[in-house]
């Protein structure tokens, strides 16, 4: 009996009271919007990089579909300058691994698309 008391105790020597890491800490990303207007209804983007799980929007209801490797996600409701959704990631850490481009933007009342040449998108942590 006494040499599986120390079997026991061998064994149980090796264990940490730490958890072993399970990988790179999962998270959401935010996707920032700065606008020049303040009646946007929608907007369209194109997000690549890394792996991304899903996108939820802030507010409003996003459209998402597979375009190869890329994303495009629709984001349609009352759109203002700040995060407008988020995007899910298997490594937050790494937020520079992401990309993000605006194609479209539009109009609420209208869905009028307007120029982008004062908009911008970002992908912050």
């Amino acid at each position: 009996m006494n040499r599986w008391i120390g079997l026991a105790i061998l064994a149980s020597a090796g264990c940490s009271a730490e958890p072993d890491p399970v990988g790179p800490p999962r998270g959401a990303l935010a996707i920032r919007l700065t606008t020049p207007n303040r009646d946007d209804g929608g907007i369209m983007l194109r997000l690549g990089g890394a792996t991304i799980d899903s996108v939820t929007p802030v507010q409003g209801k996003a459209f998402v579909r597979q375009d190869g490797t890329d994303l495009v996600v629709a984001i349609a409701g009352s759109l203002q300058s700040g995060s407008v959704a988020w995007v899910w990631v298997p490594e937050a850490s790494r937020p520079a691994d992401y990309r993000v481009t605006l194609l479209q933007a539009a109009r609420a009342s209208t869905y009028e698309q307007r120029g982008l040449q004062d908009y911008r998108v970002a992908i912050v942590p």
